[in-house]
């Protein structure tokens, strides 16, 4: 088949555009060429490992003592009964013990066995140059090993650093409000404790809650300021979650600590959060929507622990020099001391992120330690550092074994663990923890100075199809906020005009200058009205208007007009839904 797709006439035209090509199609027939021609045999390489644990595997009598004196019968049967099944390999006590194995394997006899159990001995050695050899021998060079298990020389096969018995790295999501808790499918165990939101615009770090509720923000002095539009929390100890909240203490620490400094803590810190969103592409990331992603890149604040994990108990050293010491052991009555040369105490390295890989959205990560962060420090995949663990049996792991860890990622990219002694382990959260609070959360950046009329805010703004703009400003009895929509409180309308004010309210409505929303909200829509405000209110209009200007975000006005006095202000701009936001 191979032939009649790539006929000889292919390379007959061959041109100098082409020859690079057909040179691959000359490689490609010859390698077909070779594979059809050769004969090949594949077996398992079994006992291996129960090898390297001083084990042989193979068929084993039930454990008896026919000839023995009758009070030993019990105990035998005792012991018989407590192996059960579990008797399906010897013990080679003069073995090397090896729970950790590393290095090279060769091939040195080999056994054929047919299907009638006939066997016979295959001698392996080396290829001789020019020299006939019996065709009885197996020659090294025609053994073919895997690339990554290929070693320095051809008739090597490395082994890299594995342990040998079962083991694997427990890479898991912890809940955000226990770390006893592995995450489920029920929301309280999600591992999502909070969100944090660069603000390029203002340089600072904005600070949410598990679901997506903005809390506050700290400036580029490490400072913590409540969100505008909100009431707290006025300080970070006021946070609810622990993770969270000192996470946050620590931050502004840092920054508070290292202001005077050449280079401060939250310059670093908020250059290496850039590189590393700069470097960051989540393969589905063109399928969630919200605010937040127009105008940054939200990250969310996670809880993870990786551990490593032995399955069942550690193996034991089955040596004849061990079992005389733990026998010493016994007849001493002390504690018996299962010799395993020390392999569970091995420093298992281990990697977090990986920065060549796009879809990998891990930003930075904190170790947690008695005293808050390992080192006081963060780390981040732009500067690897490798941190190291230790093996534990799977029935003696409780949850403060392993590494416990707060991570900052972009939700929709995954985490990857490598250790070197496993595959690679991957992490990443269910879409259905975070795509409905990417939509739901706020964005806000200050804007000022901005000089206009008293009392009217006039900035000319981009329209979002589907969203309108903002504005936020401190009053002296409590935050106010005004949008380009122009939504109107009956409430504040009566407290404006006084007794006169339900029947001007009325009037409004059934001339479609207000468009209600409820009973105690409307929309202003003069451009509606069936007739002109001035023709309705001949002696208030102006009043009205004014009013209705007060509470709209107006253009920018570039013709000068002398509108009474022109103040100052101060304020923060939103971009929000225009369907669903708080009024």
């Amino acid at each position: 088949a191979f032939f009649r797709a790539f006929p000889p006439q292919t390379f007959d035209k061959a041109t100098p555009t082409t020859h690079y090509q057909s040179w691959y199609f000359l490689m490609a027939l010859f390698a077909y060429e070779r594979l059809h021609h050769t004969s090949y045999m594949s077996q398992a390489l079994d006992g291996f490992n129960q090898a390297l644990l001083m084990y042989k595997t193979g068929f084993q009598l039930d454990i008896a003592d026919p000839i023995g004196y009758p009070e030993y019968q019990a105990f035998t049967e005792k012991v018989n009964g407590a192996i059960g099944t579990f008797n399906h390999a010897s013990v080679l006590p003069n073995n090397p013990f090896y729970p950790i194995r590393s290095g090279a394997l060769k091939l040195g006899k080999l056994r054929i066995v047919d299907t009638f159990g006939i066997k016979k001995e295959v001698e392996v050695i080396r290829r001789r140059g020019g020299e006939e050899l019996p065709l009885n021998r197996l020659y090294s060079t025609d053994t073919i090993a895997a690339e990554t298990l290929r070693g320095e020389t051809y008739h090597d096969i490395q082994l890299r650093p594995r342990f040998v018995q079962p083991a694997r790295i427990n890479f898991r999501w912890l809940s955000s409000v226990d770390d006893a808790l592995e995450m489920t499918d029920h929301p309280v165990s999600s591992p999502i404790f909070g969100w944090l939101l660069l603000n390029e615009i203002d340089e600072s770090l904005m600070i949410y809650d598990q679901a997506g509720k903005a809390l506050g923000y700290i400036d580029k002095e490490g400072r913590w300021r409540v969100f505008p539009g909100h009431s707290g929390p006025v300080l970070p100890a006021g946070i609810a979650n622990d993770h969270l909240r000192r996470l946050v203490v620590w931050i502004c620490g840092k920054a508070v600590a290292t202001k005077d400094d050449p280079q401060p803590f939250m310059d670093h810190f908020f250059e290496r959060l850039e590189q590393s969103i700069d470097n960051i592409e989540a393969a589905d990331s063109d399928h969630y929507e919200g605010t937040s992603l127009l105008m940054s890149h939200p990250l969310a604040l996670v809880r993870a622990s990786v551990q490593v994990e032995l399955k069942g108990e550690t193996v034991k050293h089955q040596g004849w020099e061990p079992l005389k010491r733990e026998l010493k052991q016994v007849v001493d009555e002390e504690k018996v001391q299962r010799e395993t040369l020390g392999f569970e105490n091995v420093d298992i390295p281990l990697r977090l992120g990986e920065r060549h890989k796009l879809n990998d959205g891990l930003v930075a990560f904190w170790v947690d330690d008695e005293n808050g962060y390992r080192g006081d420090t963060y780390f981040s995949p732009l500067d690897p550092q490798v941190l190291t663990m230790q093996a534990r049996p799977s029935d003696q792991i409780d949850d403060r074994d392993g590494l416990h860890l707060s991570m900052l990622m972009d939700p929709r990219g995954n985490i990857h663990a490598t250790t070197g002694f496993f595959p690679v382990k991957t992490l990443e959260l269910p879409p259905a923890l975070y795509k409905d609070i990417l939509r739901s959360i706020e964005v806000v950046f200050l804007a000022a100075p901005v000089l206009g009329p008293q009392g009217l805010v006039n900035i000319s703004l981009p329209q979002e199809e589907g969203f309108d703009w903002a504005w936020i400003e401190r009053t002296p009895e409590a935050w106010r906020e005004i949008s380009t929509v122009g939504y109107l409180s009956r409430k504040a309308f009566l407290e404006t005009f006084g007794k006169e004010a339900v029947a001007t309210w009325d009037a409004l409505i059934a001339n479609g200058s207000l468009s209600p929303v409820d009973e105690e909200e409307a929309i202003i829509a003069l451009q509606n009205g069936a007739r002109p405000l001035q023709e309705l209110f001949p002696n208030d209009h102006a009043a009205l208007e004014h009013f209705f200007r007060s509470r709209l975000i107006g253009p920018f006005q570039q013709i000068a007009r002398f509108e009474g006095q022109q103040e100052v202000r101060e304020g923060w701009l939103k971009l929000r839904p225009t369907n669903g936001e708080t009024k």
